[in-house]
């Protein structure tokens, strides 16, 4: 327009044109006009909701950082963080939250793993239903005390517990109840032969299995007491104790053994929430030296061994009734596969009549003892119970009249599990 009058009316005449905005200078009035956008184009409602979320945190962030002035404090609640965000955002916004400043204060509820990682103990507190009431638990309460006193050269145990405890291991805060196994083996094995005997899943009881790759138990076992986080943790171990003449056994491993023995039953003499439970040899060697589990271990030597004529030995070896010979027929299979391979090997190849070692039924019945109840019962009942196809057919009532019949008529497992239960009171009449 400018040009155009200055063609046809000449410079001196032409008055100056220009385009102004009569928006206001006032931000507040402005906000009415702008509209945020992500990625230049992309409306904002079109984000997903896990963006929204994390906006949604910034924006009450930078309204603290306006009304700092004004207030002391400011709290902000999070319930839940990790819903609909990555998993790398978690750990990347707890993080940060770490660093705000001294007038923001963030309290979260979470279930997420990855944020317990990446939070420190020392800040949390963790809470449980018991008697129809919540209860507040503190992980760190006495910890570091507790650590000097009983623990050589721990100055700060809650300090080494945060380290150790990744993604994985963090479920135990999570968890109704806790074992604690020592190598890869138990970890696979457990909760698959647990579901193959008993139908149900450790997930469904509340317990979980937490493999300390290791024998350093009595740091994550510290956790568990009257005064700090009140679950139950069985501690899953190997007394390694000597076969005389084996090339896998050694009267140092025995040693080892009995001295971790004795260090774990001084150690939790008084505490109600944590307790031990041994194997005689290995995990593996107790496993199938059971006479009604050599049936599974002759299948695994079969899969990883091709000679006929060193499978039939290792077969006559299985079935020896000489310690010495069966203990290192059975270590000398896991010697070729790699113990953990080997558990990953069995899965396949067990079922639901596999025994399950007197050690690992009172470790699961110990983890579990505040959480059994009389439908997980029941259930059990059920999946054991195969005079019906069709479980359905099995009424609680039926359960409730025949008990003792059904008890008498299941597997070893099953029995032994249920009896123990009812010895210990748990959730049975």
């Amino acid at each position: 327009i400018d040009g155009k009058l200055k063609s046809i009316i000449g410079l001196v005449y032409s008055p100056n044109i220009c385009v102004e905005s009569n928006l206001s200078n006032d931000i507040k009035k402005l906000y009415r006009y702008l509209t945020l956008n992500a990625n230049g184009s992309k409306k904002i409602d079109e984000l997903g909701l896990g963006h929204l979320n994390v906006l949604y945190i910034a924006l009450k962030l930078l309204e603290f950082e306006r009304i700092k002035k004004n207030q002391v404090l400011n709290i902000m609640i999070i319930e839940e963080p990790e819903t609909h965000i990555h998993t790398h955002i978690q750990h990347i916004l707890f993080d940060n939250f770490k660093e705000l400043k001294e007038y923001n204060q963030v309290i979260m509820t979470t279930h997420s793993t990855h944020i317990s990682e990446a939070s420190h103990i020392t800040s949390m507190n963790i809470l449980k239903i018991e008697n129809n009431c919540s209860e507040i638990m503190h992980p760190v309460y006495g910890l570091d005390e507790y650590g000097k006193n009983h623990i050589k050269n721990i100055n700060e145990l809650s300090l080494n517990i945060e380290r150790y405890l990744d993604a994985k291991r963090s479920t135990l805060l999570f968890a109704k109840g806790i074992i604690l196994v020592e190598g890869d083996a138990e970890e696979i094995l457990l909760p698959y032969m647990f579901k193959k005997v008993f139908g149900i899943t450790f997930d469904e009881i509340g317990i979980s299995i937490i493999n300390i790759r290791g024998i350093m138990f009595e740091y994550i076992a510290a956790l568990f007491s009257k005064e700090r986080i009140r679950r139950y943790c069985a501690i899953v171990t190997d007394m390694d104790t000597l076969v005389e003449g084996s090339k896998y056994s050694s009267e140092e491993a025995q040693k080892i053994g009995e001295s971790r023995k004795e260090k774990l039953n001084e150690l939790f003499k008084d505490n109600e929430y944590v307790q031990t439970f041994y194997s005689k040899y290995t995990f593996e060697v107790d496993l199938y030296s059971i006479k009604d589990n050599i049936e599974y271990i002759k299948k695994l030597g079969f899969n990883n061994y091709k000679q006929r004529n060193k499978i039939n030995i290792l077969n006559a070896e299985l079935e020896s009734d000489d310690l010495k010979t069966k203990y290192d027929a059975i270590l000398s299979i896991f010697d070729k596969t790699g113990k953990g391979c080997g558990a990953l090997q069995a899965i396949s190849l067990i079922d639901k009549n596999i025994i399950i070692p007197d050690y690992i039924i009172d470790a699961i019945v110990f983890a579990s003892q505040k959480i059994v109840s009389k439908p997980i019962i029941y259930k059990i009942l059920r999946y054991s119970y195969d005079r019906y196809k069709d479980e359905e057919k099995i009424t609680d009532e039926m359960i409730e009249k025949n008990k003792d019949e059904i008890i008498k008529n299941c597997n070893v497992n099953i029995k032994k599990i249920l009896l123990s239960w009812r010895k210990n009171g748990i959730a049975w009449e």
